[in-house]
Order: structure tokens, then C-alpha cells, then sequence
């Protein structure tokens, strides 16, 4: 059919099999009887290899002939060139109709589902159900029409009387699939159903109407009750979604159909069944025939009952979900149950029992379902299942790549669901033997998945490695899988490119500090070496903000934006590359350094200040304006006038140092690059890890340092609102204040007042006291527990930079270095005993026996019967446990 399909297309066929025959008596034709041949054989095989010369001639006449007979007009008066259009539109949807049924042949509950959807569409169209029987001697004729001469190697020869009865037969059956949906529209069944609805939405509450359904059923099924757990009001909400739900059924079924997966799922996990469907409708029509009182009558009788039939006969099989044991378990919750059951599933099978369910015609993960339910043991066990190695004489069973496959994203919905998961993942990528030779034993990391193929994750930040470092926890690095896979891209290819990168960045810097800075000491700044190397230095800083431009640019066209938020309430999504803080801060110092190249003083002298060692001071008079160092001097003139001393507090002749704009640039760019200089410490695990510890214990300090300023502002309102000595005004007491926190020299307060005196000491006790010791603690505690997590920090670190260096690296370059891993080659598990392939093998040192992951031989063998068809022994059905090992 799909091969017919597309030489139709290529054809410009003007309307696919819609042929009406001579003349058809009714809908339901000829012998209501399947024949000798299978009708699925005859649709599928039968035009393979065919001519259909004449079989489009006569679908074209017949084509007009059958939408003619749609608009009720005689085949001769018609206009052609109008009817063929409309055969056009409906063609198509009859040739889909007739596909769809022949695949959904053996699936008779599906069937009828897709025909209800279909016969509304066709109806919406113009086809009424005193059609279908020209429509099927249409449909036959055309076929008849296509194999009346045999073909040379097809196998399929002149049409015979049993293919006219399996047609006869499957096209009966689908006019009564469609019976009721069609004559329904006819009747105006579901324009009284909306009718009604609306009527009782516009006199009653939703709560009142939902309320009023719960009622109802409570009377007509009081065992149901036990289904709902969820408090009335919100129960009587969901029966409002129910109703509204049903009445789109009437009207568009593909629509209900969207909306039923969810449905259908959420009331499984409640426990409803089948036999529950019937009480539920017969509670509905009743709860609607009270909300209506005396506006309830016949029409709206029939009307809502013909709407229900066919919801309910659409619906009802999808909650037979009794026969798949797996879903059973689901629901049930009870892991002994899914134990007991998944005992019988062929040891070939039993993988798929684990990893994938079909449902309603959906195929859906159990473990995705389990985990959605929070039943994580059910979770646990399946996932442990599908990651145990099992053998026979025969064969290796192992269900990672199964597993990976139909779950893909895995390592991020456990760290986002479930993250105590991830180390039963990891424990499953691992196999130990139990033999020591020469020192060592023999160890199989299965990390292909982990470590991501290029084709699979052209984008590497969503490489499993990946996830686990930007929403993962340190502790997931400790793992030996996770380190195996990281040591691979980190001494594979990273430490290579990232030791070059940050050399290059740090001779820059020195050539920065030799253009830039030392030529301070050099009278004649504007020589040919000192322009050279500020030309090198500027150069390179351009450049590397052109390139890195160019990456921002392609990762916003290509939607690779972070978001990013600051006070925890503020969001925004800037590229990758500057979601990394040292990336940046490489960023921000390559501009600094382009514009201090460009404004360089030799180019525009008169923008800067003429340095001069002798003259670049300023001396200060008693105007000092709002400079923060002017009211310094204030103070301490002030305190002289004051106490009438010799001994100044802040010397009248001090003299300043005067700093342009220029010069705050290059100290800012210098900073800012040397500071980049501390990534260089990822090459150490031990000094990475105490650079991240150092990040951290300053994030607490910045927190601590908000609630200070916060202290410092209101006792420096309250000191200036009693006009003490030097806080006089408010700019001077918040000075003084934090010049008092911080160590610096304060003028003495012999002649404050009491109260501010009070005020003084208490601002002392909670500054000097209070915030400094609960910061003092507050950091010690930090560093006591990052200090026990500083290595996995450091590898995680270690984890980010791996990433985002081969987020830049070409594609066929990562292929390449993926290649070289041979991850497709069988492992070894002894000498001969080749296993599944998607790892490396590594011989640790014998001490890894005394590492707690340290499961030798995890190998479950079975000696008896090798055929997949078998359930595995007994023995062999329970999920390997913490630390244990099962052979």
C-alpha cells in the first residue's frame, strides 16, 4: 500500500481509491465472511511490482462519480472541474483510512478507536453513512481493477472470489466501527451535548456541578469511592475536567484522543479498571439529567447516551492493562510482586520487560513511570535488573545499551527526580574479576554511554558527563566509572589543549606587564620596545575577543543559552561560553585591554594625566568636595579644631596621588587577567580542589558582608541623628563606622554623649562580637565540610572544562578520538571469555579489592537449558544488593 502510495504521489493522481462501483445496495456488503486468503496479505503484497494504468483511469471517473454522489447531484450535470476538486480532498483521506486499517487489522480495539477519529473527519467532509456501501464497492472495484492481470514474480495473480471476501468482510467491519459515529453527527448528537453542557455551566458553579457528579456516583457505586483520595473540592474539580473532556469527544475525538494518554495513565495508577467505566457513565447522565431538571428530555437523553457508548467503547480497553505483569507491578507499587512476575520472562525478553512498556498503543519507560510515582525501589530494581550480567553456555546477557537507548536522557532525570539513582547506574557500568595476576586485576569500564558519542551528542553539554557536572554532585566523582571516563578526556586530549592555552595567556600577561606597567620607570614611555609589546599585547587581546565573538554569536544562533540567576530572583540566559565565570572574566579583561591599546597614551596624550614622579600628587586645601579620601581629611581637621591639638588626626598637608581613567583601566585589566591565572591550578587535583573551597568560603563571605553594610547604614543614621562629635554628617559616621570594623585608625570618642556612647558599643558588640564570630564559625564549618568533599569538587571542576574544551573542538576531530577508543570491540572477562563490547578494560593495582565498589566476578551463570525462550533460574531473578556479589 505505502509503495502504491508514493507512485500515486509521483503520478499526480488526482484522487486516490474513492471509486464508486455500479452501485452499491447498503453499507454492509456481500458475505460477512474473512475467505481463504488473508486480507492483510492480499493489501499489503497485492500491488507490489503492478501496472496501474487502469486502475488511475478508473479512479479518476470514479473519483468525480463518488464526489458527485456526495453533493447529491447527477453524475452528468455535474461540474467536473468543481467535484474533482472535491475528490481531491477527499481521496486522501479515504486511501488513509484504508492503510491505517490494514496495519491495525489484528488490533481490533485500536481500530475502532482510529475509525471514530477518521469517520468524524470524513464526515466533516460530506460523507454520510448511506455512502459507505458505494464506498466499498468503490474501493473494491479499484482493486480488482489493479490485479486483474496477473504479475511476473509478485506471486499474486488475477483477483479470485475469496479476495472479494476478505475485502467484503473487512469493509463490513469497519461500517459498523462507523455506524454510530457517523449517524451520531447526523443526528446532531453532539451539538445537544454541547448544548445542554452550556446551559449547565450558565446556571451552576463548578464546584457545585462537580460536586453534584460526586454525589451521584457515591450513590450509584459506593465501593468506587475508595479510587478517589483526593479532598472533595479538588475531586469535584476533576470531574468538571471529566465532563468538559467527554463533550469534546462528541465534537472532535482526535482532540479527546490527544488529552487521553494522560488521562488514561494518571486513572491506571489510581487503580481503575474496566469494569469501573460502566457506573462511572450511568452516575454522569444522571448527575446531568438533575443539573438540568425540566430542561432535561429525550434528545439530550439520547444524545448524552450515544456520546458516553462510544467514549466508553473507545476508552474501556484501555485500562486492561491486567496482562502486562510490569504495569501491574507499577501500580501495585510492591517490588516482591514485580520480582515474582518478571521470574517468567524469557531471558531474551526480559530486558525489554524492564526498559519498555506498551501502553494504549504508547510505548512508555516503567522506570520514567516509576520514578514519576516516587516508587524509586521499583526504579532501583529495574534498573539494577536491566545492568546485571547474566550468562548462559550460550550467550552474555547485559542490558546496558537497551537501557541507554530507550533512555537517553536518564542521567539527567535521575539528577533532576532522583539522583540517589545515579550510583546504581554507576555500579552497573563496572566488572571486577576476582583474580589477581602479577599485581593486578582486571577491570571492565562499559562508559561508552557516559562518555557520549559524537553523532549521538553533536551538542557536548548534553553528553551524560555533561549533565552530571553541571546538575550533579560531587559525590558522583568519586565513583571509579565516573573517574575512568573523565581520566579518558582529560589526559586523552583536555590537559594537552588546556596547558597550551593558559601557556599562551600567561606570556601575554608578561607582555602586558612589560608594555603596559614597567614603563613607569622608563622616562621615555613612548619608545619603539615599549609600543611593540603594547601592540603584541593589544593585538592578542583583539583577537581573542573576535574569536571568542564569534562562538557567543554561533551559540546564540544556535539556542546554547544558560540561564542565570542572580538574588535569586533575576533571570537571565546568556550564552554558554559566558556562563563560565573565568570565560568571562577573559572576556571582560580582552575588551579592557583592546580599549587600553587603542586610548594608549602615546596616540591621545591629552586624555590622560602627564605622569611626572615629582608632580603627580596633589595637595589638598579645605574644600575636599564628596571624595571619599576629601572627607577623611574633613574628619581629621575637624578633629583638630576640636581638640585643639598639635597632633593631628589626618594630616592638613597630606598629599594625594592623582589617577585618571587610564590608569584605573589597566589596573582593572591586570587584575582581571592574573587572576584568570588560578584555572592554571585545575592541573592539580589537590590545588583545584582548594580553589574551589576558596570560591565558596568567599561566597559566604560576600553574604556575611551584605548584612554589615546593612548594620553599618542604620547605627550610622542613628550616630548622625544625635549630632555626635564626627558624626555630624551621614557620609562621615558610615565612614568612620566601617573604618572602625575593619581595623583602620578612628579618632577617639571621649566626648560622645551617653546615649551615643550606648549606641557605639552596641554597633561594637554586634559588628566586632556578633557578625565577625558568626562569620569566623560559619566559615569554619564550611571549610570542615567542603574540605571532605574538596576532590570531588576538583574532579568536577575538572569535569566542566573537559566539556567545554570539546565543545569547541570540531566534529570529525571528536570522532576521531572517539574512534580510537574501540568501545565496539568485545571485553574480556578472562583470557578467551570475550563479553559485551561499550568499554575498556583497565588492570588496576590488586588494591582496588579494597575499594568499596569492589564486586568480583559480578557474573550470574546459569548451567542448565541456553535458550532465550527460557526464564532464568530462581536463583538468578534477584537484583544484586549493596556491596554483594551473586555467581
Amino acid at each position: 500500500i505505502h509503495l502504491l502510495s508514493r507512485e500515486m504521489s509521483r503520478d499526480s493522481w488526482r484522487a486516490p481509491p474513492k471509486v464508486l462501483g455500479g452501485g452499491g445496495d447498503s453499507a454492509v456488503m456481500g458475505k460477512d465472511s474473512f475467505g481463504s486468503k488473508e486480507t492483510k496479505s492480499i493489501f499489503k503484497s497485492g500491488f507490489f511490482g503492478k501496472s496501474h494504468a487502469n486502475f488511475h483511469f478508473s479512479v479518476r471517473r470514479k473519483g468525480v462519480q463518488l464526489a458527485a454522489m456526495i453533493q447529491d447531484q447527477d453524475y452528468e450535470d455535474v461540474n467536473h472541474q468543481m467535484v474533482e476538486a472535491q475528490a481531491n480532498i477527499l481521496g486522501p483521506e479515504l486511501w488513509e483510512l484504508i492503510s491505517n486499517v490494514v496495519e491495525l487489522i489484528w488490533r481490533p480495539d485500536d481500530m475502532y478507536q482510529y475509525l471514530v477519529v477518521a469517520a468524524t473527519r470524513l464526515q466533516n467532509q460530506g460523507l454520510q453513512f448511506d455512502h459507505l456501501g458505494d464506498v466499498g464497492s468503490a474501493l473494491h472495484f479499484a482493486m480488482q481493477t489493479a490485479l486483474k492481470t496477473g504479475c511476473g514474480g509478485c506471486g499474486i495473480g488475477d483477483w479470485f472470489k475469496d479476495d472479494s471476501d476478505g475485502w467484503y468482510w473487512l469493509w463490513t467491519l469497519c461500517t459498523q466501527m462507523m455506524e454510530k459515529t457517523l449517524k451520531g453527527k447526523e443526528l446532531g448528537f453532539a451539538q445537544a451535548v454541547r448544548e445542554s453542557w452550556e446551559l449547565i455551566k450558565s446556571r451552576s458553579e463548578p464546584a457545585e456541578i462537580g460536586d453534584t457528579m460526586y454525589c451521584e456516583l457515591r450513590t450509584e457505586s459506593p465501593h468506587l469511592m475508595k479510587l478517589f483520595h483526593r479532598p472533595r473540592k479538588s475531586q469535584a474539580f476533576m470531574f468538571m475536567q471529566a465532563l468538559e473532556l467527554i463533550v469534546t469527544f462528541g465534537e472532535d475525538p482526535g482532540r479527546f484522543m490527544e488529552q487521553l494518554r494522560t488521562l488514561t495513565l494518571r486513572h491506571i495508577k489510581y487503580g481503575v479498571k474496566t469494569e469501573h467505566i460502566y457506573p462511572f457513565g450511568r452516575a454522569i447522565i444522571s448527575g446531568i439529567e438533575k443539573l438540568l431538571g425540566r430542561d432535561w428530555n429525550k434528545d439530550f437523553d439520547k444524545a448524552w447516551a450515544d456520546v458516553w457508548d462510544r467514549a466508553m467503547k473507545t476508552t474501556a480497553h484501555l485500562f486492561n492493562v491486567d496482562s502486562n505483569v510490569v504495569i501491574v507491578a507499577v501500580v501495585k507499587g510492591e517490588v516482591e510482586t514485580l520480582r515474582e512476575l518478571v521470574a517468567f520472562a524469557p531471558r531474551g525478553e526480559r530486558i525489554n520487560w524492564m526498559t519498555e512498556v506498551e501502553l494504549n498503543g504508547h510505548k512508555i519507560s516503567p522506570i520514567y513511570w516509576s520514578i514519576g510515582d516516587g516508587k524509586l525501589d521499583i526504579a532501583q530494581f529495574m534498573i539494577r535488573d536491566a545492568l546485571a550480567i547474566r550468562a548462559d553456555s550460550e550467550r552474555y546477557y547485559y542490558g546496558k545499551e537497551l537501557l541507554f537507548e530507550r533512555h537517553k536522557n536518564l542521567f539527567e532525570v535521575l539528577c533532576e527526580r532522583c539522583p540517589a539513582l545515579i550510583e546504581d547506574v554507576l555500579d552497573g557500568l563496572l566488572w571486577h574479576s576476582q583474580i589477581v595476576v602479577d599485581g593486578a586485576v582486571r577491570v571492565n569500564y562499559y562508559i561508552k554511554e557516559l562518555y557520549g558519542d559524537p553523532d549521538e551528542f553533536q551538542d557536548p553539554w548534553k553528553t551524560p558527563l555533561a549533565i552530571l557536572c553541571t546538575k550533579g554532585s560531587p559525590e558522583f566523582f568519586y565513583h571509579p566509572a565516573m573517574k575512568k571516563c573523565l581520566e579518558l578526556k582529560w589526559t586523552g586530549f583536555v590537559k594537552k589543549y588546556f596547558v597550551i592555552l593558559q601557556g599562551i595567556y600567561a606570556v601575554f600577561l608578561g607582555i602586558f606587564i612589560m608594555g603596559f606597567l614597567e614603563k613607569n620607570k622608563d622616562e621615555a614611555e613612548c619608545t619603539r620596545t615599549a609600543i611593540g609589546l603594547r601592540m603584541t599585547s593589544g593585538s592578542f587581546g583583539c583577537l581573542t575577543v573576535v574569536v571568542m565573538t564569534a562562538i557567543i554569536m554561533s551559540q546564540i544562533r544556535t539556542g546554547q543559552m544558560v540561564k542565570q540567576t542572580f538574588f535569586r530572583k533575576i533571570s537571565v540566559h546568556v550564552p554558554r561560553l559566558l556562563a563560565n565565570q573565568w570565560n568571562f572574566m577573559r572576556y571582560f579583561s580582552m575588551i579592557a585591554l583592546c580599549v587600553a591599546t587603542v586610548f594608549e597614551p602615546c596616540w591621545f596624550p591629552h586624555l590622560h594625566i602627564q605622569y611626572n614622579a615629582a608632580e603627580n600628587y596633589e595637595y589638598y586645601s579645605e574644600d575636599y568636595g564628596a571624595d571619599v579620601v576629601g572627607q577623611a581629611m574633613q574628619v581629621g581637621r575637624r578633629i583638630k579644631k576640636t581638640q585643639g591639638s598639635n597632633e593631628d588626626w589626618g594630616d592638613p598637608d597630606l598629599v594625594i596621588h592623582k589617577v585618571d581613567w587610564y590608569m584605573i583601566l589597566l589596573g582593572v585589566t591586570g587584575l582581571a587577567m592574573c587572576t584568570q591565572l588560578i584555572q592554571l591550578l585545575i592541573v592539580s587535583t589537590q590545588l583545584a580542589g582548594l580553589t574551589y573551597m576558596v570560591g565558596k568560603l568567599l561566597s559566604d563571605v560576600t553574604r556575611n558582608m551584605v548584612i554589615m553594610v546593612i548594620v553599618i547604614m542604620g547605627f550610622a543614621l542613628f550616630l548622625t541623628a544625635l549630632k555626635e562629635p564626627y558624626f555630624e554628617y551621614y557620609g562621615d559616621s558610615a565612614l568612620i563606622l566601617t573604618m572602625f570594623m575593619v581595623g583602620l585608625e578612628v579618632p577617639p570618642f571621649l566626648e560622645m554623649s551617653a546615649p551615643g556612647m550606648c549606641v557605639l558599643i552596641l554597633f561594637i558588640i554586634i559588628s566586632d562580637i556578633g557578625l565577625l564570630s558568626i562569620l569566623v564559625a560559619q566559615l569554619a564549618i564550611a571549610y570542615e565540610q567542603l574540605s571532605m568533599q574538596n576532590i570531588g569538587y576538583a574532579q568536577m571542576n575538572r569535569a566542566f572544562v573537559c566539556v567545554e574544551v570539546e565543545s569547541v573542538l570540531p566534529l570529525s576531530w571528536r570522532r576521531k578520538l572517539y574512534k580510537a577508543l574501540e568501545f565496539e570491540k568485545p571485553l574480556e572477562f578472562e583470557s578467551g571469555d570475550e563479553g559485551p563490547p561499550g568499554g575498556i578494560q583497565v588492570n588496576e593495582p590488586a588494591s582496588v579489592q579494597a575499594h568499596q565498589k569492589y564486586i568480583p566476578d559480578r557474573i550470574m551463570r546459569s548451567t542448565g537449558p541456553a535458550s532465550e525462550m527460557d526464564p532464568w533460574p530462581k536463583e538468578m531473578h534477584t537484583d544484586l544488593p549493596d556491596g554483594a556479589s551473586k555467581r
